[in-house]
């Protein structure tokens, strides 16, 4: 089990120190995210508080095969856009919150972070993975292609896709783990 479900499994089951590793590790990311989008420090803490406990609340409803970071950024996304329709500047700031949303301007950090993630995955690949496994990675994750439509280019099983992509990611997660 990779050490994100184990925790995500730790949480749903109540261990608060899986909480309290998970909300000191991803609290700092979240705040700049939620800063971000609404200019306002006290505004964003308390936001990014209120998502956790909000994990913490539903603990038991979590999916273990999903990373959590998405799900809590969800959270404090939709909890800034509640607070600004509740506040009587809500319509200037709701309008602003989506209007960045659309726009793809990362923050500067997030495309440093990327693209330093983007060559760690490339080097992983054409250093540490097979030639089949390889291939069948790249026609997966780059050329999109369903297992099904791999498995009868390469004349292999669809269960065979299935683990090469595994033993894939699985490399890749393993030598990517200082980025992730």
């Amino acid at each position: 089990m990779n050490p994100e479900k184990d925790l995500l499994q730790r949480m749903k089951n109540g261990d608060e120190c899986a909480f309290k590793s998970s909300y000191e590790h991803f609290f700092p990311i979240l705040l700049r995210q939620i800063f971000f989008k609404c200019q306002d420090h006290s505004l964003a803490e308390d936001i990014t508080q209120e998502a956790f406990l909000k994990v913490w609340t539903h603990r038991t409803s979590i999916s273990t095969s999903k990373p959590l970071f998405p799900f809590v950024a969800r959270i404090a996304h939709n909890l800034m856009l509640d607070r600004f329709r509740k506040n009587k500047t809500g319509e200037k700031y709701r309008d602003q919150v989506i209007e960045m949303s659309h726009r793809h301007n990362p923050e500067p950090d997030d495309c440093y972070q990327h693209k330093v993630l983007e060559e760690a995955i490339r080097r992983a690949v054409a250093d540490h993975l097979p030639e089949k496994c390889r291939r069948v990675f790249l026609l997966s994750r780059i050329e999109r292609m369903s297992n099904a439509e791999i498995a009868s280019l390469l004349n292999v099983s669809k269960k065979t896709v299935e683990n090469q992509l595994y033993h894939a990611l699985k490399v890749i997660r393993k030598k990517c783990s200082q980025y992730l």
